[in-house]
């Protein structure tokens, strides 16, 4: 089934951790929720939107859901982030709301990547193409880390214990954080890193997708 909601280019999706809702961030500053069935066949090709969410700071980049669902971030082409709270019961979603009273603008450039810490439900870590990956609380609007790089960064995601956080750059560098501050250059591919994920079958290992064609599975020290 096709789902037609945006106007203009869509530039990210994100399923919700449940499988029923589908979120999709556009260039036309909405983000749409979809509701979707158990079975991709029985979407209907006219299917409306649950809810069509406007973003005050227009041209979403990036679209995120927390991992219990009830939150969702959007990250827009001028830095800023939104985020909505999103209320369940056993039929759906029954509402959503805005959830800052402030302005949240982390960074300067575009937000290419959002990732919710695995445990503080406050806390999301944000990629952007101003040279910085930014961690930092969606209630307060204020930056826990703040770690500056040589190029944009494309990519960044928690380990499951969420003590370490991999980044990946325009410069090729892959860059694992620790909580303590630590920092653990990882070899470094011969062009931009577009993606990193750590497996959730151990928080040792992560794959990074590169520029240069390579795929890399990395093991890093424990710490």
């Amino acid at each position: 089934a096709t789902l037609r909601g945006h106007n203009e280019e869509v530039r990210d999706v994100a399923w919700s951790p449940d499988g029923r809702t589908l979120a999709s961030g556009s260039r036309d500053g909405t983000v749409c929720l979809w509701g979707i069935p158990p079975e991709a066949g029985d979407l209907d090709e006219g299917q409306e939107p649950l809810f069509c969410l406007e973003v005050a700071n227009g041209d979403v980049r990036s679209v995120c859901w927390r991992g219990d669902g009830c939150m969702l971030a959007a990250g827009c082409v001028n830095g800023a982030v939104q985020v909505w709270e999103v209320h369940r019961d056993d039929s759906g979603i029954r509402s959503v709301h805005l959830l800052a009273q402030h302005n949240l603008k982390p960074h300067s450039g575009v937000v290419y990547e959002l990732n919710w810490h695995p445990t503080k439900a406050a806390l999301i870590a944000s990629a952007s193409h101003d040279c910085t990956v930014a961690v930092w609380s969606v209630v307060s609007g204020e930056s826990i880390v703040r770690q500056k790089v040589k190029q944009q960064v494309n990519t960044v995601s928690w380990d499951q214990t969420g003590k370490r956080l991999v980044m990946g750059s325009d410069e090729g560098e892959v860059i694992v954080w620790s909580e303590d501050g630590k920092l653990n250059m990882l070899p470094k591919f011969g062009g931009q890193v577009h993606a990193v994920a750590w497996s959730p079958a151990g928080s040792d290992t992560l794959a990074a997708a590169g520029e240069d064609g390579f795929v890399r599975v990395l093991r890093v020290a424990p710490g």
